[in-house]
């Protein structure tokens, strides 16, 4: 206890402030543990006062009580907020050193308040933005730029000025940091999606040469980072999957999914990626990570053998009926499984049904056209499946329709379900890009909704859809005719149309006849044509993106009372002939 008597003998001398921050600092609430709750708090009364103002306590005393009332874990509401506005209303007063101790200890007072504070020593230290090269500014070293990029990056603060300043500090101290916190830094610069704001070529040569520093931890979010940035060292990268390849065997499954996802992304090693894979399928493994897994092995297509890939995915459809997806995770598998064109029931069922909001439904049709003259109840509640699929972005809409056709499922769940989509993303035709409005305008089919999804007159309510999707087309005209890849399922479009397959009249009998020559010229095009398109206007972009030319000198030709200009300016326009008087200088 002789501690707390030196504290209580001293509590309102100038001696009881660095003593109390002095014991909090080295054993945080243990210090003051024969204390009950309202003894500290009698205590720290004593020490800072009711009122700051009272106290009148400097902006760097008040930094120190702040972060101690943090270590013994006090909670008084009021206090906190009059130390923290304190702090914030004279955070340029504060010196260097405190600005990452008062970082650290933020997020457990109020949100917002803290929220202005951080702002305001990020603002601090951005004001030191213009600082010679190596130099740390208004930051002590490296260590204390680290931590301030890290903290901002968890409350999403981005300030061009304090990163310009952390940068320089981190370029200059790199050799100081410990890999831990080089890797945290990466990622922590991730979150603000800017490469040009850290040093990572300093950072990557750094890692380089401490490789065998990096613990599982370190390495996942380093990868994790990078990915984000798109920014791909190849050396490193090297590097990091030889000691990855070093130690498989000790990995946890979640981290290997996120290196496969990483390493097939910057398609390093495919060798090593189907290794890790193996050893990753081979555990149970949550819905994030099963995501992650199909999401590689679509980028690992074309660089893999189709029947290796086919083996993978086998075995990993074997987790999904025991993970708990959410919507936008299982319409992510869903188009993964699209793209690999897996085509399996079983999980299909699972995935729809989340996407539906209801139980599984495990009977499915061999045959979209079973549907066209049967009628087809509702196996879900709409109200809850209209309400979840609102709450999901526009893209991620098109994205089930895209799957639920790229895998031919038919069942009365995709039809109502492809139903449901259609009426949400027929508001939001204009929104959409070219091949999103193509993707909708097919879902209107006969062969996808059946007659029995329109109250009456099915065929003129899919031709007022179609309708809207081509005019909605029509902003993407020169996209369109100079891209082949995206105007074949135009071409599709119109040739199911023309054919009667589509469940409407042809195309000549309900569009206008703008709207059919605009349909027309497209569906005509051919790929040649759509090449020469592409080019001319790549051509036309180079030119546009060019300095401008030089102009040269006019020539002069000198008369008693003119002066003749050809080739001359005026006003930053070209002229042929420019006369100019000599006396007067007036022009014509």
């Amino acid at each position: 206890m002789w501690f707390v008597c030196i504290v209580s003998c001293v509590c309102f001398s100038a001696q009881a402030l660095p003593l109390f921050v002095a014991l909090a600092s080295s054993g945080g609430r243990t210090s003051f543990r024969r204390l009950g709750d309202e003894q500290l708090e009698k205590l720290i009364q004593s020490v800072t006062g009711t009122d700051l103002e009272t106290v009148r306590l400097s902006a760097n005393e008040a930094a120190d009580m702040f972060c101690a009332l943090h270590r013994v874990s006090y909670r008084n509401p009021a206090l906190m907020f009059k130390l923290t506005r304190h702090i914030c209303d004279h955070v340029e007063l504060l010196a260097a050193a405190q600005l990452p101790k008062v970082a650290r200890v933020l997020g457990r007072g109020d949100v917002h308040e803290e929220y202005v504070l951080l702002h305001a020593i990020a603002r601090r230290v951005g004001a030191a933005a213009e600082v010679p090269e190596g130099s740390a500014g208004h930051l002590e070293n490296a260590q204390a730029a680290a931590l301030l990029v890290n903290v901002c990056s968890k409350w999403e603060i981005f300030d061009e000025e304090f990163l310009t300043v952390a940068a320089a500090a981190l370029r200059a101290g790199t050799a100081q940091l410990a890999v831990g916190q080089i890797c945290e830094v990466i990622y922590s610069v991730s979150a603000f999606l800017t490469r040009d704001a850290m040093p990572l070529e300093d950072f990557c040569s750094e890692l380089k040469q401490r490789i065998h520093e990096m613990n599982e931890i370190d390495t996942v979010r380093l990868l994790r980072g990078l990915q984000k940035l798109r920014y791909h060292d190849e050396a490193l990268m090297e590097a990091v999957a030889t000691i990855i390849l070093e130690a498989k065997a000790r990995l946890q499954p979640i981290s290997l999914c996120n290196l496969v996802s990483v390493l097939a992304y910057f398609g390093t090693s495919d060798e090593l990626v189907m290794a890790l894979l193996k050893t990753a399928i081979a555990n149970k493994l949550p819905a994030m990570s099963v995501q992650h897994i199909l999401t590689a092995l679509c980028r690992l297509q074309g660089r893999v053998s189709g029947e290796r890939l086919e083996v993978q995915v086998r075995k990993l459809c074997a987790h999904i009926s025991s993970c708990s997806f959410t919507p936008v995770q299982a319409m992510s598998s869903l188009a993964a499984m699209a793209k690999l064109q897996h085509r399996d029931l079983a999980v299909a069922s699972v995935l729809a049904s989340i996407l539906s909001g209801g139980q599984s439904y495990w009977r499915w049709a061999k045959s979209p056209h079973f549907f066209r003259s049967v009628a087809v109840k509702v196996p879900f509640k709409q109200q809850r499946c209209r309400r979840l699929l609102e709450g999901m972005e526009s893209s991620h809409c098109v994205d089930i329709l895209q799957s639920l056709s790229s895998l031919e499922l038919s069942s009365r769940l995709t039809v109502h379900l492809t139903s449901i989509l259609c009426s949400i993303l027929a508001p939001q035709l204009h929104e959409l890009r070219a091949k999103e409005v193509l993707v909708v305008a097919r879902a209107f089919s006969a062969e996808r909704m059946p007659d029995a999804c329109f109250h009456r007159d099915a065929w003129l309510w899919r031709e007022r859809a179609l309708d809207l999707c081509l005019q909605s087309l029509r902003r993407h005209e020169s996209f369109l005719d100079s891209s082949w890849a995206s105007l074949l399922p135009l071409k599709l479009l119109c040739l199911q149309v023309n054919t009667g397959t589509f469940g409407t009249r042809p195309l000549n009998q309900f569009l206008s006849p703008t709207l059919f020559s605009f349909v027309e010229r497209l569906r005509c095009l051919t790929e040649d044509e759509c090449e020469a398109n592409r080019l001319r206007r790549e051509g036309e972009d180079d030119e546009e993106n060019e300095a401008p030319a030089t102009l040269e000198e006019p020539e002069i030709f000198q008369g008693p009372i003119y002066r003749i200009l050809l080739g001359a300016t005026l006003q930053s326009f070209p002229v042929d002939i420019l006369l100019e008087a000599r006396h007067t200088r007036m022009q014509t």
